[in-house]
């Protein structure tokens, strides 16, 4: 960390320091706009110049919807109402949409509920397509990082899925039970069985390729109850499962997932994600003859406004926000592209919408004030960043707008900058270091803060930067010769200041020894990622992330093509631990292939 101590505050001000930062945080601003002002000032206008306003709005819209905005403020409503205001002057926008929403309405009559038929039919965007729009944002840019230099389409299906399954550590169930979004849930690293279904489907979507899920016939789609994601490629439907985080074993050793024909032919081959002898795995052959067939998507990516705002974006840089379930100017939709690619396996009348995505979509957006405060809390430490000044902060629950945040890492990592994540997340560290120093009751002149404004020197700024700096200095070394009294004061308003802030980054240096691993893994690093991953289970031996070690470092020696040391290592995975099936079922498969290398 680079200090300045010519910009800190003075030790005879931080007698008052609690005051000073309360005086200093502000409320985050309102950031919706209104659409009146816009449609005034556009009245007389001929339809050239609307549209050109609607290119400059949706520009606009585009500059504040950027991936990096994500989670600054936990509203979208800039871009949305700027979007908003762009469809307004924009003839052609409406008539699109209206075209495709008459198009859409006989399918959606069969698919959705009434509810989610009128908010997809919506013209205006709201707050909750926003963050839809950033959830596309962020899995279009993951996607990209997620597929690595994989040549084959499989083979990138097989990355993402890979990608997911390592980044998403398994949970049985959220954080008091909160609805979340794909940005949260991909940030905090942690998901469900049906969290990691979902974003790996959406990096599919950007992709380009169709996915589904797969229950038993007459199944449900409760969280508990057993089910497969089926990929759409090339006239195949290749299966994999979410919760253990396997693809379904192939019988051909070339392929890297089996196909719903393999499986149903060679029923033997679910038999081989079994945990044990005792537990069998949940899923036969016969079930999934004629299985239920679930849509993943939820009523914001039915919508046609959604079209629209894709469309605002460039081609290179555009996201899939929208999925037409129906048929649109000959193209197939949804519905049909799945129904033929079931190939006889399964019938259109099988198919229908899962409900999860719908339902933490819309649960997000009608959050109660005590699943407010308790989202605030989960993510509190994706806030740690101290960079030596008096922060602007929003009351709304946003994030601070540094690009040096735990959370600036998470994305950065996210989207393939591993080495500035890493530095992130090493700075962090030092600095939580830094702050137990201070709960000690030492003195560290790094947590002492800048006033908000520097001041301007002008003309001979050196000398006066110099003296003021030497100035300064005699201050705080005054420090040492305050009265014992004196000095715990002075500490205990310094403690109190940095109370949020030693709170976030003790909990954030906890996470980012684990992410540094993950970090250096992904970039190839699997060496420093190994130490790193060992030195976690030495130093936080039952911390949260452990299970997520043992994947990795068993993940480094089957590269190395040490099968059997891959195995061991998941084997100790606790059976407590939501993980353990999981590992357990790899941990098989690697030992049957140690023993045909063996062989």
């Amino acid at each position: 960390m680079t200090n300045q101590p010519s910009n800190r505050l003075s030790p005879s001000q931080l007698l008052s320091l609690p005051l000073l930062g309360c005086a200093m945080i502000l409320c985050g601003c309102n950031s919706s706009a209104s659409n009146s002002g816009s449609n005034q000032g556009t009245a007389g206008a001929d339809s050239s110049q609307a549209n050109s306003l609607s290119r400059d709005l949706l520009d606009s819209a585009v500059a504040v919807m950027d991936v990096n905005s994500l989670g600054i403020s936990t509203s979208a409503d800039a871009g949305v109402s700027l979007m908003n205001q762009a469809f307004a002057n924009s003839s052609d926008v409406s008539d699109e949409i209206s075209s495709r929403t008459e198009e859409s309405a006989a399918t959606w009559e069969k698919l959705l509920s009434e509810e989610e038929r009128e908010f997809a039919a919506s013209n205006s965007l709201t707050g909750r397509d926003g963050i839809h729009i950033w959830d596309a944002l962020l899995s279009h840019k993951i996607a990209a990082a997620a597929i690595g230099s994989a040549q084959s389409e499989l083979q990138r299906v097989a990355n993402a899925f890979d990608f997911t399954v390592r980044n998403l550590q398994l949970i049985e169930r959220h954080p008091a039970e909160l609805p979340l979004t794909l940005q949260e849930i991909w940030t905090l690293g942690r998901g469900t069985a049906q969290d990691r279904a979902w974003a790996f489907a959406e990096l599919m979507r950007q992709m380009n390729i169709d996915t589904v899920l797969l229950y038993p016939a007459d199944a449900n789609d409760s969280a508990d109850g057993p089910f497969l994601v089926a990929v759409l490629l090339d006239g195949q439907v290749y299966l994999f499962d979410p919760r253990l985080g396997i693809p379904v074993p192939s019988p051909n050793p070339e392929s890297i997932a089996a196909t719903l024909t393999e499986v149903l032919s060679q029923p033997e081959l679910l038999a081989k994600l079994s945990t044990d002898s005792e537990k069998p795995y949940p899923l036969t052959g016969d079930q999934l003859k004629n299985p239920t067939v679930k849509l993943i998507g939820d009523a914001g990516t039915w919508a046609p406004r959604m079209k629209a705002v894709e469309n605002a974006f460039d081609v290179d840089q555009r996201p899939r926000c929208y999925e037409g379930l129906a048929d649109h100017a000959g193209n197939p939709g949804y519905l049909s592209r799945v129904a033929s690619a079931g190939n006889g396996n399964w019938s259109a009348e099988s198919i229908s919408v899962w409900d999860y995505p719908e339902s933490q979509s819309k649960g997000h957006s009608q959050l109660t004030v005590n699943q407010q405060d308790a989202l605030r809390s989960l993510k509190d430490s994706l806030k740690a960043s101290w960079e030596g000044k008096i922060e602007k902060k929003s009351q709304s629950g946003g994030f601070f707008a540094s690009p040096r945040s735990q959370f600036a890492a998470r994305q950065k990592q996210l989207t393939g900058d591993f080495g500035g994540a890493v530095r992130i997340y090493v700075q962090i560290g030092k600095t939580n270091a830094e702050f137990k120093r201070l709960a000690k009751g030492e003195f560290v002149p790094q947590l002492i803060p800048e006033p908000p404004k520097k001041q301007s020197y002008g003309q001979g700024s050196d000398r006066q930067e110099r003296e003021e700096k030497e100035r300064w200095i005699k201050e705080f070394q005054g420090l040492q010769r305050l009265s014992p009294t004196e000095r715990r004061g002075v500490l205990a308003n310094l403690q109190a200041f940095h109370k949020d802030n030693m709170r976030q980054h003790d909990s954030a240096a906890k996470d980012a020894k684990y992410w540094v691993g993950v970090a250096q893994f992904e970039s190839g690093n699997h060496k420093a990622a190994g130490n790193t991953f060992r030195r976690y289970l030495k130093q936080v031996p039952d911390g949260s992330w452990t299970a997520g070690c043992r994947y990795y470092l068993a993940a480094i020696h089957a590269a190395e093509g040490d099968y059997a040391a891959a195995a061991d290592i998941l084997a100790e995975t606790a059976p407590s631990n939501p993980s353990h099936a999981g590992h357990q079922a790899l941990s098989r498969l690697w030992r049957e292939r140690a023993s045909q290398d063996a062989s």
